[in-house]
């Protein structure tokens, strides 16, 4: 990110160790929904965003590039925007308390803006045109590429070994769809992979191993089969 060329730009002299800590004291004391699109729109990285300002507490201002996804979906039932990175999280997350509302990513580079005292029947959000830069890097060379690990499994009693379900409200009979057939299956019938943070069942997993660039064997190995 472009960070110090905009804390110099706007005189912000705080220490911000981090990147997005930077984007939010540029942002800092910007009242205007034009004035934070047009700080948004000089900033460079890779961007998914979710802010409130501080004396406005009833405004959720969201916005992502195309580099990162940004998901939302409205519970007309509770008056009650969501919002995820991960669409299927956010599903599961409705899903698994009950809940109905609709999982949509929002547009890149458009700034959003959701009021909760206009809420009712839908969320009523508004958006206007925010295009951000993305990062341009020194490029890549042959010594920096690394192929992409293939997929790892996890059954669903190593999830709950691990603590990774924790406070999640799952047991072994919960119903959850297959990412890749959409077919529901017990929980304790699917299998997780950590890189795509997914549920597959056993048939979907396996298919997924085959078409990992062709390479079984000693690279990986299917939990709990």
């Amino acid at each position: 990110m472009n960070r110090e060329t905009l804390l110099k730009k706007y005189s912000k002299t705080a220490e911000t160790p981090v990147d997005s800590e930077a984007i939010f004291r540029v942002l800092d004391g910007e009242a205007s929904v034009k004035g934070m699109a047009s700080k948004l729109a000089e900033m460079e990285g890779d961007f998914a965003l979710g802010f409130a300002l501080k004396n406005d507490p009833s405004r959720l201002f969201l916005i992502r590039n195309n580099e990162r996804p940004l998901h939302v979906a409205y519970v007309p039932r509770l008056t009650a925007l969501f919002w995820s990175s991960d669409h299927e999280h956010l599903e599961y997350a409705l899903a698994r308390n009950g809940l109905q509302g609709s999982v949509w990513a929002i547009l890149e580079d458009h700034l959003y803006i959701a009021d909760v005292r206009n809420f009712n029947s839908r969320s009523r959000m508004k958006k206007i045109p925010c295009a951000m830069k993305p990062y341009v890097g020194p490029g890549w060379t042959e010594d920096d590429f690394h192929c992409q690990r293939p997929p790892r499994f996890f059954s669903f009693d190593e999830l709950q070994d691990f603590g990774l379900l924790d406070g999640a409200g799952m047991n072994e009979r919960s119903k959850i769809p297959c990412a890749v057939c959409g077919v529901e299956f017990a929980a304790e019938e699917l299998f997780y992979d950590d890189m795509s943070r997914r549920f597959m069942c056993e048939a979907c997993s396996f298919d997924c191993l085959e078409q990992d660039s062709g390479k079984m064997g000693d690279l990986f190995q299917l939990s709990g089969v």
